[in-house]
């Protein structure tokens, strides 16, 4: 719990208190919901307090700059509640699963806000953006490396190599997008080139480089292409784009998009 969290909770349970005195004195009519929020707040501050003492080698979380000084070691707790609260991040559904994304990414060196925005939650799986292991490869120090030999609306072409040395080639183009079904989807249609080379790319460190993944997986590796039409719940995640389809009540689907 950040500082500031546990400190507005100590001046609302004071203000709950002055106002349970007054209750008893008579002086105001008695209301259930003060008595409810003083005894929710008293047990969050207690837990508060046993928590404190179990991790007391962990350095408690009060700003972005103590976190990144501290994030092996850290709970970042109070900085998930604020992505959370912000309302920013449409795929996340608690504050849990704002830790679990937060410290996804920080198994590949992530910061905080990078992954908010790299690491997806996709039906109950943890799935990361293309970016995030492209910027591994050339965070080695070429080790691993790749290079672009064709990237237009129609195909990508990409080359892989590991210290110094060829591994091989992975492409994707629009024959393969139509072939699966993913050129009907917003993204394909409108940056093709991008996403032609997101697929090579995904493609290409799954065949020549997996040890780059480290047991994680991309968000495509979670694609359901629709086609299926007896499906009662299908989500499409694409780079940057996450499509979730839902069987609407009249039978029909209903679609949320999100660039």
């Amino acid at each position: 719990m950040d500082t500031l969290y546990k400190d507005h909770l100590k001046y609302r349970k004071k203000k709950l208190e002055d106002s349970i005195v007054l209750m008893k004195e008579g002086k105001i009519e008695k209301d259930q919901s003060v008595l409810k929020e003083y005894k929710s707040i008293t047990e969050e501050l207690k837990m508060c307090t046993e928590n404190k003492k179990e991790n007391e080698n962990i350095p408690e979380e009060t700003n972005l700059e103590v976190y990144l000084e501290n994030s092996d070691r850290i709970i970042p707790q109070g900085i998930a509640k604020i992505f959370y609260k912000s309302g920013l991040f449409t795929d996340i559904k608690s504050e849990a699963q704002a830790i679990v994304k937060i410290l996804a990414g920080r198994a590949l060196g992530l910061s905080p806000i990078q992954s908010m925005t790299n690491v997806y939650i996709i039906k109950d799986k943890i799935g990361y953006s293309t970016k995030v292991y492209l910027s591994k490869i050339k965070k080695t120090n070429g080790k691993y490396d790749y290079s672009v030999i064709e990237s237009t609306d129609e195909s990508c072409v990409l080359e892989f190599y590991k210290d110094g040395e060829v591994l091989g080639r992975s492409s994707f183009n629009r024959e393969k997008a139509q072939r699966s079904g993913l050129i009907n989807y917003p993204t394909y249609k409108g940056y093709p080139q991008l996403m032609f080379f997101y697929r090579a790319a995904s493609t290409g460190i799954k065949m020549y480089m997996p040890e780059i993944l480290d047991g994680g997986a991309f968000i495509e590796d979670f694609i359901e292409v629709e086609g299926n039409e007896s499906s009662q719940k299908k989500v499409v995640a694409i780079e940057g784009n996450e499509i979730n389809v839902k069987e609407g009540s009249d039978g029909g689907d209903q679609k949320e998009e999100r660039l």
